[in-house]
């Protein structure tokens, strides 16, 4: 298998589910996920094409979505300073956002890895937007984002280090990423929306987000943590969800409280001087 070991260190696995790509094709690729038996991390062991998991970007997007603006009302909540990167940007969507959201944050910038959604969002949103890696960016910022960017990435040792050393002093840390704990993930992970077996590596809950920043960026404060239902259930159309929230008032609100949501936001202050 081509990921030998979790990003804890561990190369000792069981399996956690397995199913072909296509329903009724017994030709179609098979996927294996597995759990890390030592931090509990469930991954795609292997995504069948024998590489690294593709980089899916989003620059189709036209609009902001639920997901980001529940991330949006994160960050309002609980930003620091008047600096903001936004790393995995797309078309800088989400940026936006921030900018209409926290028109006193002076300085921001966005950086991803296609350049077509680069181009469309400089265009479309006028913001400060680099097709670079991670890796290759320098400056100081109070806060940076990552917005369904963390489960694509392999290496998150490295990135960890890196985020730490773009982060100033009380700066804070956004995340938001797919929760394996979710509802539907839990009753239909085939048909679960957030799978996306050839672009998610890591499939994160909040216990397994925890060890992983305890980890890598133990001085860190988490400041927040909460799950969202962002989109609703495969299996029933919107207006049954909202006459669900409607008749069971209360229970929605309840399994987010749990982190049983599908999407999965943390946040972290960085110690000061």
């Amino acid at each position: 298998m081509i990921y030998e070991k979790c990003w804890c260190g561990s190369g000792e696995f069981k399996k956690h589910a397995g199913f072909r790509i296509k329903f009724f094709d017994r030709s179609s690729p098979k996927i294996e996920i597995v759990e890390c038996k030592n931090c509990r991390t469930i991954r795609m062991y292997d995504n069948s094409l024998k590489a690294i998991p593709d980089y899916q970007s989003s620059y189709e997007y036209q609009k902001l979505s639920g997901r980001h603006s529940r991330t949006i009302q994160t960050i309002a909540q609980n930003y620091f300073g008047t600096s903001v990167l936004d790393v995995g940007c797309n078309t800088g969507i989400l940026l936006s956002g921030v900018k209409n959201e926290l028109p006193q944050i002076g300085k921001l910038k966005g950086i991803d890895l296609d350049e077509k959604a680069i181009i469309t969002g400089k265009e479309k949103y006028g913001l400060d937007l680099e097709a670079k890696d991670l890796a290759e960016l320098d400056g100081k910022y109070d806060n940076i984002i990552l917005c369904h960017t963390l489960e694509h990435i392999l290496e998150l040792e490295e990135t960890f280090q890196k985020l730490d050393e773009l982060l100033n002093p009380n700066g804070r840390l956004f995340f938001s990423v797919p929760n394996i704990k979710s509802f539907n993930a839990r009753t239909a992970l085939r048909l679960w929306k957030s799978l996306s077996p050839k672009y998610h590596l890591w499939y994160f809950d909040i216990n397994s987000m925890t060890k992983c920043f305890n980890k890598f960026l133990p001085e860190y404060k988490v400041i927040h943590s909460s799950s969202y239902f962002t989109w609703a259930p495969l299996y029933y159309s919107e207006p049954v969800w909202k006459i669900m929230r409607k008749q069971t008032p209360g229970l929605v609100e309840k399994l987010e409280n749990n982190f049983w949501g599908d999407q999965l936001d943390v946040a972290l202050q960085k110690p000061g001087n």
